[in-house]
This record gives C-alpha cells, sequence and structure tokens, in this order.
C-alpha cells in the first residue's frame, strides 16, 4: 500500500477464467473462480505456490460459497443454500481440517461473514434470519470449542448485518477492535460502525 503500486498474481491465480471474491493474508490468497465444471474455491500458498481447491457448486449457484477470511494458519468461508438462501460457516486449518461451526438455532437462522484473531483463536461473525432484519446478532466462538459462542452484539428490528474485520485498536495496540457495516432493511442502505477492544468484552 505504501509504494502505491500493484502487481499481476502468479498464472495460477491470473488466469483467463473470471476470478472473484479474493480475500489475502501474508501467507495465503482464497478466492473464486467459474470453470466450464462450476464455481471453485481455491486457496494460493503465497510462499509455496501450491493452489488447493477447497469447495466448489454448479456454475448456476453464483452464491453458494464464498471466502470471508484467510490468516497465516485457517480460512473461514460460507456455503448458502440456492434454495433457502441460509448460510452455514466453515473454518478450515492448515493441517487440512475443515470444521463446520454450528448453527445451534437451525434453520431458517443464517450465519456467514465471518473474521478470525489467529492469536487468540476468536472467531466473530453474523448470525441472523433468511428474513431481513429479524434477531440478528454479532457471535463470537473460539476454535478450542466452536460449539459455544458468546453474543457480542444484538442489532435493532430490520436492521441487518453484512460483513465483520478485526483491526489492532488504536490506542491500545494489544486489544482488538472489530469493524462491521449493517443495513438498514428498510432505508436499503448500509453504514460502517466498530466496537472497540471487543476482545475484551
Amino acid at each position: 500500500m505504501g509504494t502505491e503500486v500493484r502487481k499481476i498474481l502468479p498464472a495460477k491465480v491470473d488466469t483467463k477464467a473470471w476470478e472473484y471474491w479474493g480475500v489475502a493474508s501474508s501467507a495465503y490468497v482464497a478466492f473464486m473462480r467459474i470453470t466450464r465444471l462450476g464455481r471453485i474455491l481455491f486457496l494460493y500458498n503465497r510462499t509455496s505456490g501450491r493452489l488447493t481447491q477447497i469447495a466448489s457448486s454448479k456454475v448456476k449457484c453464483g452464491s453458494c460459497f464464498r471466502p470471508d477470511w484467510v490468516g497465516s494458519t485457517h480460512l473461514i468461508y460460507q456455503q448458502c443454500s440456492p434454495k433457502t438462501f441460509a448460510c452455514k460457516l466453515w473454518l478450515w486449518t492448515k493441517k487440512g481440517s475443515t470444521r463446520l461451526i454450528p448453527n445451534p438455532d437451525g434453520s431458517p437462522y443464517s450465519q456467514y461473514g465471518g473474521a478470525m484473531d489467529e492469536a487468540t483463536g476468536d472467531i466473530y461473525y453474523i448470525r441472523t434470519t433468511t428474513w431481513c432484519g429479524l434477531f440478528v446478532e454479532i457471535r463470537r466462538t473460539n476454535t478450542s470449542d466452536v460449539s459455544t459462542f458468546t453474543t457480542i452484539y444484538d442489532f435493532p428490528e430490520g436492521i441487518d448485518g453484512n460483513e465483520v474485520s478485526l483491526a489492532p485498536d488504536v490506542l491500545t495496540p494489544t486489544d482488538t477492535d472489530l469493524l462491521f457495516s449493517q443495513y438498514d432493511c428498510i432505508k436499503n442502505d448500509s453504514d460502517i460502525y466498530e466496537i472497540d477492544s471487543v476482545n475484551t468484552l
């Protein structure tokens, strides 16, 4: 960012196919690619150059898979139903295991938009329903036990959540701030909000 110079990613990533929804870290690039066989979620190792297929769907299913966040040892991605539009969150680890982050509420509840603090193992994500602005929360779980969670924030009725991201707190760099966008279902617009030192809640 400081040099304001961009470069094309290697040919393994930047092909003639349609690539989109990229997320990156210093270790990986996760992205989607459309081929004649389907829509494929890939993970590219920036050090080894290895390209790994994580998941795939039919070409017609434009939102079945989407990478949300990638770090140095973990990837969070969402899988959404083309019929109900409800989403599930999956956690991939460098060791090769993939775990579903449980949804204790079941249908019609949906979970997506995850981000992770790899130093603590905390995962933050949006929990909502397939109806806009009903029973929407930001939740936190941990890789040590993804079956339990804490509700960090309750959205007002009529307001839904989009994505979340994490950043060091400006005043206390050892703390983590959570940024998220919330969508007004009536006004049809979004704004960005911040929860300071979310790790202390």
